[in-house]
């Protein structure tokens, strides 16, 4: 087996092991994308000193032999006592809090138990909040609409909205029909503050545009993309595409640039290497993406006695990724579904030092032909071709 990238990812588990690199390339929006949180936040959420007050445990999808997953408990005596929190993603309650104003390790994590004991994901409902919470410092809803209740950037609005959300409580009937919905019935130009990718909350995309970030971007599902793949540049970036099966001249194609890797090509290529993984049931995390995509080839021709190789796992990708445009083609999507909220489009982002200003759009439509071309789609539209969807044997009606 590949060596994991460091001790970290099962010491830490997966997402915390990338909490540092996270907040140092801008990973983490603060107050609803009005800002990004900075490397500040490394002495807040120090992971050596929460390890302190936990006991933990190691749990682990079925047959992996890494355990990148935790069960946590508070200690006696600490801030956490009484947590009871099995954890799949430990940066999953600090992105999603942080953007609500919420920091520190009880106050997180104490969202994290709530969302999990209630069933509510944390990166729907921390953007629902987060939209909230703006709405009412703007006073485009007041304490009428939210029953006396203050909005404000702190843990207790945050846990108690999850809970008001899940019982349809009082403001909270509103906003659990999701943020789309929720910022249509109020009104009064509250769509301008739900940010979201397809109704789920969005990614900050100012500071750096990645095959991950066009990913979710165009990723039909309406979730987070599952590409793994972020500022990779150099011989990391050709090891990576020679493990997926590129050829010299493709690999060329996508790293003949000065600042990393052509994007909208490299974002289909990463694309299609996560939907082999996810068709086969494999993780499409770090450690996983390590091996070579022939040696699943094999794998699946040994498991089943169907004859596969690397060229036929990414046309299977392709067209399964073919059949989600057609489906929602169906429902009406469009091209507009493929856009960045307004507000990355208007306002600029400040990030340590630095301020980053809204994304261009002509440069961010030139990158979504692109990347629609590459898949082989109408660059105009984003489309599929009456004669791809008679070759996935669907009808064009």
């Amino acid at each position: 087996m590949p060596k994991l990238q460091n001790e970290n990812f099962r010491k830490y588990g997966k997402g915390l092991a990338h909490l540092e690199s996270v907040i140092k390339t801008g990973g983490l929006s603060y107050r609803n994308f009005r800002e990004t949180a900075g490397p500040e936040l490394l002495k807040v959420f120090d992971i050596d000193k929460l390890l302190e007050e936990i006991n933990r445990s190691r749990r682990s999808c079925f047959s992996c032999p890494v355990g990148c997953k935790h069960y946590m408990t508070g200690k006696e005596g600490t801030e956490l006592a009484g947590l009871s929190l099995p954890l799949s993603c430990g940066l999953n309650p600090i992105i999603t809090a942080i953007n609500c104003g919420v920091t520190g390790w009880p106050q997180v994590l104490r969202f994290a138990e709530l969302s999990n004991k209630l069933g509510m994901d944390q990166i729907s409902i921390s953007a629902i909040v987060a939209m909230a919470i703006e709405l009412y410092e703007k006073r485009i809803i007041t304490k009428a609409d939210t029953d006396g209740l203050s909005l404000n950037w702190d843990a207790a609005t945050l846990h108690r909205l999850v809970h008001d959300i899940a019982y349809r409580k009082g403001i909270g009937d509103v906003l659990a029909n999701g943020l789309v919905e929720a910022s249509r019935q109020i009104g009064r130009g509250a769509e301008y503050y739900a940010i979201h990718f397809k109704g789920i909350g969005g990614i900050e995309s100012r500071i750096f545009l990645s095959a991950f970030l066009l990913s979710a971007l165009t990723n039909a599902t309406g979730h987070f993309s599952n590409i793994m793949f972020f500022k990779t540049a150099g011989n990391e970036l050709v090891r990576y595409c020679k493990k997926i099966g590129m050829t010299d001249k493709q690999i060329e194609s996508v790293s003949s640039v000065s600042d990393g890797y052509n994007v909208p090509r490299m974002t289909k290529w990463a694309d299609d290497h996560s939907f082999i993984l996810e068709c086969l049931g494999i993780c499409m995390h770090y450690i996983y993406q390590e091996f070579d995509v022939s040696m699943w080839a094999d794998l699946y021709t040994a498991a089943t006695g169907i004859d596969m190789d690397v060229k036929g796992l990414f046309e299977a990708a392709s067209r399964g990724r073919d059949m989600r445009k057609a489906f929602n083609m169906r429902e009406g999507a469009t091209r507009k579904d493929d856009g960045v909220p307004e507000r990355f489009l208007t306002e600029s982002v400040k990030f340590g030092e630095n301020l980053y200003p809204p994304l261009d759009i002509a440069s961010l439509n030139s990158l979504l032909s692109a990347y629609y071309e590459e898949r082989g789609w109408n660059p105009k539209d984003g489309t599929l071709s009456p004669e791809r969807i008679k070759e996935l044997t669907m009808s064009s009606k």
